[in-house]
């Protein structure tokens, strides 16, 4: 038997565009349950879905401004933004880890210095 007679699984571009759909729509659900949790957590008030959605579209596209794109750079940076509010990059802390850390090491040395400012600001 020879590899004439294999079928090949293929997908369809529309297929492709259904699956990459529910896929972000999973994303946007899952991400926002992980952000009201987190808000609950702060004692800060929760978001409705079309802030929410709002929230993260914000989010993935700052993110992408620092070349994190994968669901799980995106959702480690939305974590960060929840904590400290969307514009978190604007903060001088933020903005030198952001533009001047490594790549490899750049989400480990935000939620690090995250935690530390946030300890910092409670303490207030």
């Amino acid at each position: 038997m020879g590899l004439d007679n294999i079928e090949l699984f293929t997908i369809s571009e529309n297929q492709m565009r259904v699956f990459s759909a529910e896929m972000l729509h999973q994303f946007y659900k899952k991400q926002g349950k992980l952000i009201n949790s987190l808000f609950e957590e702060l004692n800060k008030p929760t978001l409705d879905k079309e802030d929410l959605t709002a929230f993260i579209d914000y989010g993935i596209k700052t993110a992408r401004m620092y070349q994190l794109k994968s669901e799980n750079e995106v959702k480690r940076y939305l974590l960060v933004m929840a904590r400290h509010g969307k514009d978190f990059n604007k903060e001088s802390w933020a903005h030198i880890i952001l533009n001047y850390a490594e790549f490899d090491t750049l989400l480990d040395e935000l939620e690090e210095e995250s935690l530390k400012v946030y300890e910092l600001e409670t303490l207030k």
